[in-house]
């Protein structure tokens, strides 16, 4: 339309004056001209509706959801898991390696420790007992830490006693009788699978004790 009426102009009578030199009759068309270019200015400043660009709604591709939150009570699965013992390096008694300690536990399940020496009376009397437990508890883990001695009187104090299921290790530094602040034989520890301690007794093995708590 702009440029319909811009050719209209350019063709009318007051233009022509202008372009054959005749400023009489120039000037009596300015007034028209004036009009004209108003009415010009204003048709090019007005847009056509239909031809108004339309807003762009967001791709659902590129919109980005907020990560719903973690359910009240929910445990976090980014959270490592608790060390319930310390992390000592144990040499293995049936097998001979070393591993860490730390290692020896089962998720989720709680942890017996038995603190025993070769040469001690109330460890090979407590012993049968000891096996015979473990032997028919599947919900602790056992886990038997010995010292004091030689590596080979332990292994003779575990066959004596056909100690199979209990994970029987040696601490040739002591260092994790330290840490747990042993001091005496035979004692016993449970610890929950969080690492809590839930019954500590030196002496006789608390058979009776345990079962409640398991």
């Amino acid at each position: 339309m702009g440029w319909c009426l811009a050719r209209s102009l350019w063709r009318s009578p007051a233009a022509a004056a202008l372009r054959l030199g005749q400023p009489g009759r120039a000037k009596l068309a300015v007034p028209a001209l004036g009009v004209a270019a108003l009415l010009l200015s204003a048709c090019g400043a007005t847009t056509d509706a239909s031809e108004a660009p339309e807003p762009v709604a967001a791709s659902s591709s590129t919109a980005s959801a907020a990560p719903a939150p973690p359910a009240p009570g929910a445990p976090d699965a980014q959270a490592p898991a608790p060390q319930v013992l310390p992390a000592v390096q144990v040499r293995e008694i049936t097998g001979g390696q070393d591993v860490d300690l730390a290692t020896l536990t089962v998720a989720g399940k709680p942890t017996l420790v038995w603190a025993w020496a070769p040469h001690c009376p109330y460890c090979n009397a407590e012993a049968p007992k000891v096996n015979e437990f473990v032997e028919n508890n599947d919900a602790v883990t056992m886990v038997g830490v010995g010292t004091q001695d030689s590596f080979a009187q332990a292994e003779d104090f575990v066959a004596k006693h056909d100690l199979r299921k209990p994970t029987m290790v040696w601490d040739e530094s002591f260092e994790s009788w330290q840490v747990m602040q042993i001091n005496s034989m035979p004692t016993f520890i449970l610890l929950s699978a969080n690492g809590d301690m839930l019954l500590r007794v030196a002496g006789q093995f608390p058979e009776e004790q345990l079962t409640s708590l398991l």
